[in-house]
């Protein structure tokens, strides 16, 4: 048994620095709440997060539709949203200065912790409904689930909600991002041209995160 201890510690370790401390340490929401007047894109947000951290912890929490902060659960929430919601602008003016002083682009987001009535809410918001729904796949990547080109990853076992001690702001480095592939133009035959079946099953299924794409050919 001592002579495979040394190959099961990179697990053990892996299985801790996933999942972290214990749920009591870091508490558990009761709810995801979405502003009234939520579009598409921040509705899908709320089910992301509330899908992927069923998959994680175990929890499936409900997603409940609010128009004011004293509507909400008295619990610890997750409140997904668009900056200008007044939702989420309200729950914005009763977070400290520093976060108050974030000036959100149309791709920028936003992960902080805000306590409002006497109880905590996570605000995932972003300077759009696009970045909102970038903001909510950065929350679950801190549930350790991982978007590659073949699909989502998503650690087994469970793990507990991960708690924003600071604000966590994002900004893109290039207004337009996605995979582009290359190759050598003086082929006569482009790798994409000669399997473009491969290319018509491969996109629709980018995962999270990485869902575009764009494929650059020139023709002699």
């Amino acid at each position: 048994m001592t002579l495979f201890a040394p190959r099961l510690l990179p697990l053990v370790l892996t299985t801790l620095v996933l999942c972290g401390p214990t749920s009591a340490q870091r508490g558990t929401p009761v709810a995801v709440v979405l502003a009234a007047d939520a579009d598409a894109q921040e509705e899908l947000a709320a089910h992301e997060v509330r899908r992927y951290g069923y998959l994680r912890t175990g929890s499936l929490l409900p997603i409940v539709r609010c128009t004011a902060p004293n509507e909400m659960p008295a619990d610890l929430t997750i409140v997904v949203g668009n900056r200008d919601r007044s939702l989420v602008r309200a729950l914005l003016n009763e977070a400290p200065s520093s976060d108050l002083d974030v000036k959100l682009g149309p791709q920028d987001h936003l992960l902080t912790l805000v306590k409002s009535g006497g109880h905590e809410l996570l605000v995932l918001t972003g300077g759009s409904s696009t970045a909102t729904l970038y903001a909510a796949y950065r929350f679950v990547e801190l549930l350790g689930v991982r978007f590659y080109l073949h699909g989502d990853t998503i650690p087994d076992g469970r793990c507990d909600w991960p708690r924003i001690e600071a604000p966590l702001v994002s900004r893109p480095l290039f207004d337009l991002r996605g995979i582009h592939p290359f190759h050598d133009f003086r082929a006569r035959a482009a790798p994409e041209a000669a399997h473009e079946f491969l290319w018509a099953a491969l996109l629709p299924r980018r995962p999270g995160r990485s869902r575009a794409g764009g494929v650059d050919r020139h023709p002699r």
